[in-house]
């Protein structure tokens, strides 16, 4: 009996060794698999995934008279943007917003429910609005800085300044005929 029992001990014993044998072949082929065979394309995925181009749009040129004050100049300002996937209540959201936005709340919510990544919902407000609406610490508001073209002496040769638009294109005066340049 004693014998049968060692006989039936050393029987699960050699088939526990070669289970465990067989599930370090496949263990080792997928790793040859893996390591030497498939390295590149492994290797071409985790770049794609830690690298990514971003365009860096330089600020404007500054636009200054013959004894060099400044007649044109780039600051930043802060841009809405909303990530409508982490928006948690997007109607009370609207509501929140419109009013400080100067916004209807329907265009609001119409934003914020938007089926992409981000949208903006506002772009280059005031410093003290973006103040007010960073307090309301809402879900999936974010903000982005973008370069706003400011003119320090106000309406003083805007005739022939001109003016540059909302993606920093000159679109009008000394603005336009100096684009290429002022655009950096």
């Amino acid at each position: 009996m004693a014998n049968h029992l060692k006989l039936h001990i050393k029987k699960r014993i050699t088939i526990l060794f070669l289970i465990v044998v067989f599930l370090m072949f496949i263990l080792l082929g997928r790793l040859i698999w893996v390591q030497v065979i498939h390295s590149g394309f492994y290797e071409e995925e985790a770049l794609e995934q830690r690298l990514r181009e971003l365009k860096v749009e330089p600020k404007r040129g500054l636009i200054l008279d013959r004894t060099g004050k400044k007649l044109a100049v780039s600051g930043t300002a802060e841009t809405v943007v909303a990530n409508p996937s982490e928006v948690e209540n997007p109607k009370e959201t609207a509501r929140l917003l419109s009013d400080l936005l100067a916004m209807t709340e329907e265009e609001v919510y119409k934003r914020i429910t938007m089926n992409r990544a981000s949208v903006y919902i506002k772009r280059k407000i005031d410093d003290e609005i973006a103040v007010k609406i960073k307090e309301l610490n809402l879900k999936g508001i974010d903000f982005t800085e973008e370069s706003k073209r400011y003119y320090p002496k106000g309406e003083l040769a805007s005739h022939i300044l001109g003016f540059a638009g909302i993606d920093s294109q000159g679109l009008n005066g000394v603005e336009l005929t100096l684009d290429h340049w002022l655009r950096g």
